[in-house]
């Protein structure tokens, strides 16, 4: 019972984790316009569309990366 229940916690904290991992992933992207202005005040070079570009890019890049494996961890969650 007490194994069972180990297994089932740590699913959910996969599964928590996979939500978290995207959710982070498309706030990133939904926010590279306002990242980029505000990198482009601190430094004060640079282009901003160029950093919006490079924010899109890092965001999208970083989820297509591990979402895979993400999503492994999801299912592997539920087959034990």
């Amino acid at each position: 019972m007490l194994e069972r229940l180990r297994k089932n916690f740590q699913g959910l904290i996969k599964i928590k984790s996979m939500r978290f991992f995207r959710k982070a992933a498309i706030a990133a992207n939904n926010s590279r316009i306002d990242f980029a202005k505000l990198a482009h005040d601190e430094t004060k070079m640079g282009i901003v569309e160029d950093k919006v570009i490079i924010n899109h890019f890092a965001a999208e890049y970083i989820y297509n990366k591990y979402k895979n494996e993400i999503k492994e961890m999801y299912l592997n969650a539920y087959k034990k």
